[in-house]
């Protein structure tokens, strides 16, 4: 119940946000393509960071004088905000279709994870936090520290909500990331689940199962590579604009990828099996190494594990 809470509050929050340039259709519970859905999206977007532009300015009275870069700095975020809505509308039109077949897949995976029951309180929870208590926090704080810096004669309650307005299509993005990123991530621990279920089976004597190893394992080959066809699909339309976000939760798939590899190889080493499992065994292992993950920042530069572990030597 919290996943679907969660997941259809932050749509909720998308479609406000004009996040969402698809009309729902809930006969075949899908997103559908709709001409005067994507302008109305594209001129909402903008419309946050107009607005944010010409109220998101810190007056000249306040109850703490300025001190410093304090202008500067606070012009240098709403900058950054309101490019990043520029951003992501860019982006919309761009990968319209890819956008729409995105929210589409998640909105199935989250039901299906719904239904399996599979999915942890804590993972729940988890989400739970990220989709809808952050967005309300962070807003609510930026909304108490600026009429607590307000002089009461100043203050200005419309002022106050719309001061800092963009970040609700930008939180509303991340979120969108991170649920996307969060079904794929479960997908995986499922996969690597399963994998280890079925070494346990090659390796038992005497095993009575429905299905033989080798299609059980031809069945999880099929399962990743539509894992790996979603994860490319997403990380293009985030790339840019989620950068810094990316090295949080790219580690985490990276490391479940890793972890299936390794279970792969585990089977490879089971004797006794046949021609048709060794064969699925060498597609899968050709499947893996084929489908790393790798992010293009840009052009600038390519996020993938090498990359991640440098890093993390570095900081150590």
């Amino acid at each position: 119940m919290l996943l679907l809470f969660s997941l259809y509050f932050n749509l909720l929050l998308s479609y406000a946000a004009g996040l969402v340039p698809f009309r729902y259709n809930f006969r075949k519970r899908r997103f559908d393509t709709c001409k005067p859905f994507v302008p109305v999206a594209t001129v909402l977007l903008l419309l946050f960071a107009a607005v944010q532009y010409r109220l998101g300015r810190l007056p000249e009275r306040m109850k703490i004088p300025k001190v410093g870069m304090q202008d500067i700095l606070h012009a240098v975020e709403n900058l950054v905000l309101n490019g990043n809505c520029v951003l992501i509308a860019v982006q919309q039109l761009l990968f319209l279709e890819t956008y729409r077949q995105l929210l589409t897949d998640l909105l199935a995976g989250v039901r299906a994870l719904a239904r399996r029951t599979t999915v942890a309180l804590g993972e729940q929870v988890q989400l739970l936090a990220q989709l809808v208590l952050l967005p309300c926090a962070t807003y609510t704080l930026h909304v108490s520290v600026y009429l607590t810096l307000i002089e009461w004669a100043e203050i200005s309650l419309v002022q106050a909500v719309l001061f800092m307005v963009s970040l609700i299509p930008n939180i509303a993005h991340v979120n969108n990331f991170y649920a996307l990123l969060f079904v794929q991530r479960l997908t995986l621990g499922e996969i690597n689940d399963t994998l280890a279920d079925l070494w346990t089976i090659c390796i038992r004597p005497g095993a009575n199962e429905l299905l033989p190893p080798s299609r059980r394992l031809q069945l999880h080959l099929q399962q990743y590579q539509q894992y790996a066809g979603s994860v490319q699909k997403i990380l293009p339309y985030y790339s840019l604009s989620m950068a810094l976000y990316l090295l949080i939760l790219f580690q985490e798939l990276m490391s479940k990828s890793q972890k299936i590899k390794s279970t792969v190889h585990r089977l490879s080493l089971i004797p006794g099996q046949d021609r048709y499992f060794h064969a699925t065994l060498n597609t899968f292992l050709l499947s893996l190494n084929h489908s790393m993950l790798k992010i293009n920042i840009a052009g600038m530069f390519t996020m993938d594990f090498e990359l991640l572990t440098g890093v993390q030597l570095t900081f150590q």
